[in-house]
């Protein structure tokens, strides 16, 4: 599997992953098959940096708070030199705010070898002007039936292995029942996520697109956590089921 966080130049051997075996999943980097999308239509969604680069994406859930995924943070010393980019339509471009991190929170059942529990929140110093999006609540079903159709976004690769996109992307994905899930991906891996995507591929997330948001029906139903490349064939994407970790995120 791989995972879909982008690769920052000189951090090449911290953030690429191994594929380890055809059964296995990795994190997703940019839309693949999608279109242009802009923040003022999802005010919510941001890019997360290193030195200005962009390797990850997020959601504010709160005017002080962006939830993203663990394997985004897990890799660095420091999560708190990262910068949240938000109101830039463009990922090379100028305009919108950057905005310092204070702390983080990682959720401490983490597993990196099967994408367990990853999930993980940014906070910064003070409250932001910028809207945020409601997540599902602890234990909801309602948000994850098979047929569902939820919006993905993301600033990541347009291709496997190709580049990352300089406009945020939107596309939208079906959510797959559990046993389509579990058809896809091995036992260990979908623990903690739900599926969504086409059974021919063609439009999925990738590279770069790790930790943003699916949403469904107005919520934020899950993050984009890892996919087996990206918009294959009978390869769906694996998102972190927010139900399953609403209540811990309040306490946060």
């Amino acid at each position: 599997m791989r995972r879909r966080t982008a690769v920052i130049l000189g951090l090449v051997a911290v953030l690429l992953t191994s594929l380890v075996g055809a059964a296995q999943a990795g994190p997703k980097p940019d839309i693949v098959g999608g279109g242009d999308a802009s923040t003022q239509d999802y005010p919510w969604v941001v890019s997360l940096r290193i030195n200005g680069q962009h390797f990850c994406g997020g959601t504010f859930i709160s005017n002080q708070q962006v939830l993203t995924t663990a394997h985004c943070l897990a890799w660095l010393d420091d999560p708190t030199r990262i910068e949240v980019v938000a109101g830039r339509d463009q990922r090379t471009g100028d305009g919108g705010d950057v905005f310092a991190v204070s702390s983080y929170w990682i959720q401490p059942d983490y597993d990196p070898d099967y994408y367990r529990n990853d999930i993980a929140m940014l906070m910064l110093p003070e409250p932001v002007p910028y809207p945020w999006i409601e997540i599902v609540e602890d234990g909801e079903t309602q948000p994850y039936e098979a047929g569902n159709v939820g919006t993905i976004l993301g600033w990541g690769d347009t291709t496997e292995d190709g580049a990352l996109a300089e406009t945020l992307q939107q596309a939208e994905v079906p959510l797959l029942s559990d046993e389509d899930c579990a058809a896809a991906y091995a036992e260990p891996y979908i623990t903690t996520v739900f599926c969504a995507g086409y059974a021919e591929g063609g439009i999925d997330a990738c590279q770069g697109d790790s930790g943003g948001p699916i949403v469904v029906d107005g919520r934020l139903a899950g993050v984009i956590t890892f996919g087996r490349g990206c918009a294959r064939e009978g390869s769906p994407g694996a998102y972190t089921k927010l139900s399953l970790f609403a209540a811990e995120l309040h306490q946060v």
